[in-house]
Order: C-alpha cells, then structure tokens, then sequence
C-alpha cells in the first residue's frame, strides 16, 4: 500500500497596505505636492514680474538717458502746455519756462546743424506727452519729433515733414508725469528741465510692477 505523505500548510503572515494606510498616504502626499506647486507658481511669478522690471526700467532709464544728452548740448528750451503746437520754416526758438505740473511739450535747438539748406541752422528737435489713453483711462506716450533740414514743419496732426515717434516701449504704461522748464535770463542763465514718470510696467495685474522716476536736466550751453 502507498502512503501518502502531506506537507504542512504554511500560512503567509506578511501583510501589504490597507486601504486606510493607502488613503492617508494619498493624503499626505496631496498636501506636499499642493504647497510645492503654491510655492512653485510664486517663484515662476516672482520671476515674471522681475523680468518685467527690468525689461521696464531699461526702455524707460534709455530713453530718459536719450533725452538727457540732447536737452543737455540743447539751447533755448521752450515748454508749451499743449502738445498742439508747429514750427514754422527756418524760425529759431525762444526759450519759455513752464511749470512742473504744466508743460506738455518742450521743443529746444539741438547740436546738430543743417549744413545744406541756406541759411544753416541748428535743428530743431521737440518732445511731447500725448495721451493714447481710452475711456478716461489716461495713458501718456511719450514722443519725438525731429528736423532734418531747417525748412522742415513740425505739427501736433502728423501732416508736416516729420512726424513723432514714440520712444518708450508700449509694454510700459504710463499713467501721469510731469514737465516743466525754469529759465531766468538774469539768475539762471542755465535753463533746466524736470521730468517725471509715473505708471506700470506688465499687462497681467499680478505681475505689474509700478515706478516713479523723475530727473532733472541743466544745459551745458547758456
């Protein structure tokens, strides 16, 4: 007779995760991964706006650097408080004061001259604050114009020889400013020019960055 001989059952007494283990660590990780995303999306957005900054302060400090060495070899400074106004052919300048919180233009002879036309002159270069703002949002541009030849018109519409250009970024709004010329033809032979920007750099609200600069300008010529 054969016998059979039976091996003992053994009972495995590892365990895996249960289901509540397994849902806590869902839970946990959730947690992390949540505020490693929140912090994430601040740096990305830190980033963001610091780069806005940037990008705003180079337009804004080179073109307030470009008008700073023209209005500096510059001679007789004339503020307007309107941007309405045109130069005549072949006319020459005379300088004009205008308070901080009135200019709106400043025209001034530059040091270049015309050699070609007869008589020669100096050019004629002017700066304005136009306001490209809509639905009583104002949104100042600032613009410039410049003669090539002494015979050149200038006019606030656009339709003379030169036309204005805008010389700040578009990326950059800004929201209020100030111009204004000092002259005294007796105590300050120098004449001197304010200017002040106010605005924001970025389209999104949460990445704008806002500024205030201002600086003064003193001709080297009297």
């Amino acid at each position: 007779m054969k016998t059979i001989n039976y091996q003992p059952l053994t009972i495995n007494l590892q365990k895996g995760f249960t289901l509540i283990e397994i849902i806590v660590a869902l839970g946990i990780f959730s947690v992390v991964a949540v505020v490693s995303l929140g912090a994430l999306v601040k740096i990305i957005d830190a980033n963001r706006k610091a780069q806005t900054l940037q990008a705003a302060m180079t337009n804004l400090n080179f073109a307030l650097d470009a008008v700073s060495r023209e209005l500096r070899v510059g001679s007789s400074y004339h503020c307007e408080t309107t941007d309405q106004w045109t130069t005549g052919t072949n006319d020459s300048l005379a300088s004009r004061s205008c308070a901080a919180n009135q200019g709106q233009l400043i025209a001034f002879e530059s040091s270049k001259v015309d050699n070609i036309s007869v008589p020669h002159c100096r050019l004629i270069f002017v700066y304005r604050f136009e306001n490209t703002g809509t639905n009583g949002s104002p949104r100042w541009q600032l613009e410039k114009a410049e003669k090539s030849l002494c015979g050149d018109i200038i006019n606030p519409n656009n339709t003379g020889d030169v036309a204005y250009v805008s010389v700040i970024s578009p990326n950059v709004t800004v929201t209020d400013y100030r111009l204004g010329v000092s002259y005294d033809q007796n105590t300050q032979p120098f004449p001197r020019t304010f200017i002040r920007l106010v605005g924001y750099a970025g389209t999104r609200e949460k990445e704008r960055t806002y500024f205030d600069i201002q600086t003064t300008i003193s001709a080297r010529i009297p």
